[in-house]
C-alpha cells in the first residue's frame, strides 16, 4: 500500500509539473503574444488584463510554492516513512490548506475572466484566453482535486 501511494503521488506530481503546468504557462505566453489588451483604453479590456495579470501572478505563486516546498516535502515524507525516521514531521495538512486557498483563488479568477470574455464581443481575439479558462475549469480543477485526495490520505 505504501509503495502504491508513493508511486501514485510521484505520478501526480510528474503530471502537474511536466504536463498541466506547462500547458497553462504556454497559454499565458500565447495570450501575451496574441493580445494587446494592455494598450487599449477599453474598460472591458483593462478589466480582462487585470484579471489575466492576477491569474498569472497567483498561478506563478502556486507553482513556485509547490515546486520549492510542497512537492519536496511530500516526497520527503515518503522517504522518512520508508526509513522509519520521524525526527522531523512535515505537516502536510498545513501545506495543503495553503495550496487549496491558492487553487480556489485561481478558479475564482478564471471564472471571472470567463464571465468577462462572455461580455466581450471579441471572442475570436480572446480564443487563447478562452482556452486558458477551459484548461483551468477542465484540467486544473480535476488534477488538483485528484492531488488533494492523494495528499489527504497521507
Amino acid at each position: 500500500m505504501f509503495l502504491d501511494s508513493a508511486k501514485l503521488t510521484g505520478e501526480c506530481i510528474k503530471n502537474l509539473i511536466h504536463e498541466l503546468y506547462p500547458s497553462i504557462q504556454y497559454q499565458f505566453v500565447l495570450i501575451t503574444s496574441e493580445n494587446d489588451l494592455a494598450n487599449t483604453d477599453n474598460g472591458a479590456n483593462k478589466k480582462m488584463n487585470e484579471l489575466l495579470n492576477g491569474l498569472k501572478n497567483e498561478f506563478q505563486s502556486l507553482t513556485s510554492y509547490e515546486n520549492k516546498l510542497v512537492f519536496p516535502s511530500v516526497l520527503k515524507k515518503f522517504e522518512t516513512n520508508k526509513q522509519s525516521d520521524n525526527t522531523q514531521q512535515i505537516n502536510i495538512a498545513d501545506l495543503q490548506q495553503l495550496t487549496i486557498g491558492k487553487e480556489h483563488r485561481l478558479m475564482q479568477m478564471s471564472d471571472k475572466l470567463s464571465s468577462e470574455i462572455k461580455k466581450s464581443k471579441q471572442s475570436k481575439k480572446d480564443s487563447s484566453i478562452i482556452k486558458l479558462t477551459q484548461i483551468f475549469k477542465n484540467d486544473f480543477a480535476v488534477q488538483k482535486s485528484k492531488w488533494n485526495q492523494i495528499i489527504s490520505k497521507l
